[in-house]
């Protein structure tokens, strides 16, 4: 039986108290490991990227860089890599060494290299790294402490101390922020300011040389052994300082001289003794403080102090550099009978202690140890009477602080989950069940299903809990005993918080979501999916979550989670302390009841692998990545190329483009994440590489755009970017002077092609245009012919309508006469007398011989009215043609008591034999009807050109209108014939012309026949 357990019964002797009263005493002096206190530190050397191991000086730049004095070189840090620049990497330089640097009151960078040479740090251009160029360091003075120095006077005085013989650095310059100025010379001191130098007169040990430094804005200090100490202002002493008062005044290494006085723009420092201190000048006293100890940093030459992050610089003359960082967290001491280190749930006690596995804790580092048999338990709970709730083996008791006794409450059979209070009872969780105590009694206890594995409950309202489970979060009625509702049930809740109406839920290995107004959030998982598991949402009231993970403690706004849920942002930046921090371990635990501890000074409690976490989460100020970046090299095809403007142009059959890209930033490394984008040709964010290079290759030509970012870690997860335009040029083929000479010479072709074309469409066109017009013409006089046509083929239609008519009527008459004589005749034959018979026989052959001229010309008419008539022009005598006329019409003219008269002619003339004779019988013809009793003649008349062949008679003579009527050629014909018709017809085959003359004596037809005149129609030719 355990004394505690002994203390339980209800035997109640002193002496047993006594006893056990003593062993606790005993327990506060239980050995325990120690509390972390120093600084972690990290050394560069050569191993790390260093040129030599010899750091004389360490200075950071406006950009952020910081930059190293070293024997071989400048060199610049950016947190990550070191970039060295020698004599090889700058113009003009003639010494390695580089011996000290300094800042103007600007922030310009200065360094002095040897053989007196000046370096400043510049940006070449915007986007680029600044580097160091050599200039010339007339009237500039790198002070030993202190800004960069120009003053004239100081140049006089310079040259006035300086001993060719020695060494140019037993001068020593200290200029504090005011521009006051000391000079330290061979045991003399110098004061400098404006117009006036004074030499003041200092305290001087042969056994000892003092170091001086600047101290605050217009301070010198000058320490010896022994803690003397003096303070200079203005060039004058004040003498009411003698010594440094506070931590160091007992530091033995320092009373006996072995001490380093050092400056930088953020303070002024003395190491000695693995220490280092703090100075300040305060009212009338120089006070040291204690800043880290047990740091063993070999030959120290400087120190640069970086509040912003919290590091310390310090650079060696054998080692290289050191950066150490002060912890921000604070482990107490576990008792040693304490064998694991990995804590879980934690409670407070009313006196501010913490208890958690089996310890009892105390905010000084001390701790003691309680032998509860509590270390397997996650849940606890303490009450105002200092009682303690624990779990011992599946059993729930209660140890009172005070009392230090121990009572068992209830055997749970299962592990305790959870345990707080409800209005005035207890509410308990198991991992198979949910119950009520009260006053230590139960009051109920129900059993969970038998597939519902609790992790934790908590209280939503007053008769409703969240029940956390290995299948999901689950709503669970406490006065129903149900669960009535289930979300994420395929997933280990780990943890969850209520926030305002919004859920967070931590899942074990599957991330974290928010669950509002019905609906699930999923939240990013953070970089390499760190946040995969949470042990707890932990609200610092400022507006952000802590969450505690395996992976570190992250710190994040809730309103960039909440922005992120809503789709209003596309990244949250999550700020990471991890052991490059302090943490002894990366790993928190998590799955316990409570799973964090706020203490009443607003100290945070959390349980790690390796013992308890302490920190302040409002005193950690994180050191967001705030500088830009820069591009620190450009190499095209495997060469350096200069980088003057904002553009990169490089040929198109380059084929590769390295861009080195920095940003100054020395926290922790995982809290600076840049990515890079080639905007034109994808819109994927992709990780820089840890060396800082983008590598690019084979680009097709075209315009794009190198988009570096970074997110800066303040509200609203804005972006630091860097853009450079990259301009890959085209091939020649592909450019626009090519495209535009193309154009050219394609519009000289094609205006050549379309001249060319145009002219030959113009000459087409006028061809066209004269064969159209021809065309027409042609057409219109086929129209105006057709048209003519039709009117003559309806006028001859007309007349051979009218002359059917007239040959009809004509042929009737005397055909009649033909009948009536041929029928007396044949009648009368035999009673006639040979004189009747004779005059009968007469007529008739009148009327056969006129029947059968008649018939002649009609049939002569018909014949000219076709298309292939042709006349015969052939030689005519034309007393031939006169007989064979006479012979015909003599009878006939006879018949009308005329007489024929034809004289003798011996003429010739070339026409148509049939159609002149047509015409000359038709004339006589018309003189006989025209004539009765009288004379019908022909004479001819001859000259050279033509003959006239003239046709008299003695009748009564024409009138104008039966003159007009006859040589009417378009005229229909009546039915007084169709003689003078075809007069006019067969004249105009024949080229002839008719003229009449007449008077109340008779008429004349004359007909003129030309000799060399050939006819309007076709001639056929003998």
């Amino acid at each position: 039986m355990s004394v505690l357990e002994k203390l339980n019964k209800p035997r109640h002797h002193y002496f047993q108290l006594l006893k056990i009263h003593f062993a606790f005493f005993l327990l506060l002096y239980i050995p325990c490991r120690g509390q972390k206190k120093n600084p972690d530190i990290v050394n560069f050397n050569t191993d790390s990227g260093l040129p030599q191991n010899s750091v004389k000086d360490i200075k950071f730049d406006k950009a952020g860089y910081c930059w190293l004095a070293t024997e071989m070189g400048i060199v610049r840090f950016d947190g990550k890599t070191f970039n060295i620049q020698s004599s090889s990497d700058i113009p003009g330089l003639r010494s390695e060494r580089i011996q000290r640097m300094a800042t103007d009151p600007k922030g310009n960078l200065y360094a002095e290299a040897g053989d007196m040479q000046t370096l400043l740090v510049i940006q070449k251009s915007r986007n680029t790294a600044p580097m160091p160029v050599l200039i010339k360091n007339e009237r500039k003075h790198i002070s030993t402490t202190g800004y960069l120095v120009l003053s004239p006077r100081l140049d006089s005085l310079k040259k006035a101390l300086q001993n060719p013989a020695k060494l140019p650095g037993q001068i020593e310059i200290h200029s504090p922020t005011n521009g006051d100025i000391y000079v330290y010379h061979e045991n003399e001191l110098y004061y400098v300011q404006k117009d006036k130098l004074l030499q003041i007169g200092i305290k001087t040990r042969s056994d000892h040389k003092s170091q001086e430094a600047c101290l605050g804005n217009s301070y010198l200090i000058q320490l010896w052994k022994n803690n003397e100490a003096k303070i200079w202002e203005n060039g004058t002493a004040i003498d009411a300082v003698t010594k440094i008062q506070g931590d160091i005044e007992n530091n033995a290494d320092y009373l006996a001289g072995k001490y380093k006085l050092l400056w930088c723009e953020n303070g002024t420092f003395v190491y000695s003794g693995k220490k280092l201190y703090r100075i300040s000048f305060e009212p009338k006293q120089l006070i040291a403080r204690e800043v880290f100890s047990e740091v063993d940093i070999p030959n120290l030459t400087c120190i640069y102090y970086y509040p912003q992050y919290q590091k310390y610089y310090l650079g060696s003359s054998t080692k290289g550099l050191y950066v150490l960082t002060l912890p921000l967290f604070n482990y107490p001491n576990i008792p040693n009978e304490i064998t694991t280190q990995s804590f879980y749930s934690q409670v407070r006690t009313q006196d501010g202690r913490i208890f958690s596995k089996d310890g009892l804790f105390s905010r000084n580092g001390t701790s003691v140890f309680l032998p509860l048999k509590s270390e397997d338990g996650v849940a606890n709970y303490i009450n105002q009477n200092d009682q303690l709730y624990y779990e011992q083996n599946f059993v729930l008791k209660k140890y009172d602080l005070k009392t230090r006794r121990s009572m068992t409450i209830l055997n749970l059979k299962s592990r305790l989950r959870s345990i707080f209070p409800h209005h005035s009872d207890l509410i308990f969780c198991t991992t198979n069940s949910v119950g009520q105590l009260a006053a230590d009694t139960v009051k109920f206890w129900h059993k969970l299903p038998a597939n519902v594995k609790a992790v934790s409950l908590s209280v939503l309202n007053e008769n409703s809990f969240l029940l956390t489970t290995e299948s999901g979060l689950k709503w669970y009625n406490l006065s129903q005993k149900i669960i009535y509702k289930s979300i994420l049930d395929s997933l280990q809740i780990r943890a969850i918080y209520q926030d305002k109406g919004r859920l967070w839920i931590a899942s074990y290995g599957k991330g974290v979501y928010l669950y509002e107004k019905g609906k699930l959030y999923p939240i990013p998982p953070g970089a390499q999916k760190s946040l995969k598991i949470v042990h707890a949402f932990i609200d610092d009231g400022l507006g952000y979550f802590w969450l505690p993970t395996n992976n570190g403690l992250f710190k994040v706004s809730k309103a960039d989670l909440i922005a992120y849920a809503h789709g209003k942002t596309d990244h949250v930046y999550f700020y990471i302390l991890t052991k490059e921090n302090g943490l002894n371990t990366n790993e928190f635990n998590g799955g316990c009841d409570p799973a964090y501890l706020w203490m009443k000074d607003s100290m945070l409690s959390l349980p790690s692998i390796d013992g308890l976490v302490w920190f302040y989460p409002n005193k950690i100020r994180p050191a967001y990545p705030d500088k830009k970046i820069y591009i620190d090299r450009l190499l095209i095809n495997n060469k350096i190329s200069e980088i003057t403007s904002g553009q990169i142009s490089v040929s198109p059959d380059f084929f590769g483009l390295s861009l080195n890209v920095s940003c100054p930033f020395f926290g922790n490394p995982q809290n600076i994440h840049l990515e890079y984008q080639i905007f034109s040709l994808s819109d994927i964010w992709n990780t820089v590489p840890e060396n800082g290079e983008i590598k690019l290759s084979r680009i097709p030509p075209g315009n794009y755009k190198i988009i570096v970012r970074r997110l800066s870690g303040k509200a609203g997860n804005n972006h630091e970017t860097l853009e450079m335009k990259l301009e890959v040029k085209p091939w020649f083929y592909n450019t626009w002077w090519f495209y535009l000479l193309l154009l050219a010479g394609f519009g000289i072709v094609t205006h050549l092609i379309v001249r060319r074309r145009l002219n030959v469409l113009r000459k087409e066109s006028k061809e066209l245009e004269q064969l159209v017009t021809a065309r027409t013409k042609e057409l219109s006089a086929a129209v105006e012919e057709l048209a003519q046509s039709e009117s003559a083929l309806l006028r001859s239609t007309r007349v051979k309508d009218k002359v059917i008519t007239m040959v009809l009527h004509d042929l009737r008459s005397p055909i009649s006469f033909l009948g009536t004589i041929s029928n007396y005749l044949v009648v009368n034959h035999k009673l006639i007398d040979a004189d009747t018979l004779s005059q009968k026989l007469g007529e008739l052959q009148s009327g056969a011989q006129a029947l059968r001229i008649f018939t002649e010309q009609f049939f002569t008419w018909a014949t000219s009215q076709h298309e292939d008539f042709k006349i015969s022009i052939k030689t005519i005598i034309l007393q031939e043609l006169f007989n064979e006329i006479s012979g015909l019409y003599t009878d006939i003219v006879n018949n009308r008591g005329n007489q024929l008269i034809i004289p003798e002619t011996n003429l010739t003339c070339q026409s148509d034999y049939q159609i002149l004779t047509l015409i000359i019988r038709n004339l006589i013809d018309n003189a006989n009807k025209n004539t009765r009793n009288g004379t019908v003649s022909i004479h001819t008349i001859s000259d050279d050109n033509s003959i006239t062949i003239a046709v008299s008679d003695t009748g009564s003579g024409l009138s104008e209108t039966q003159i007009n009527y006859f040589t009417d050629e378009n005229r229909v014909p009546g039915n007084d014939g169709i003689g003078s018709m075809l007069i006019l017809k067969m004249l105009k085959k024949i080229g002839g012309r008719l003229d009449i003359e007449t008077s109340g004596h008779g008429s004349t037809f004359s007909v003129t026949l030309y000799h060399h005149l050939r006819p309007d129609t076709g001639v056929q030719a003998d």
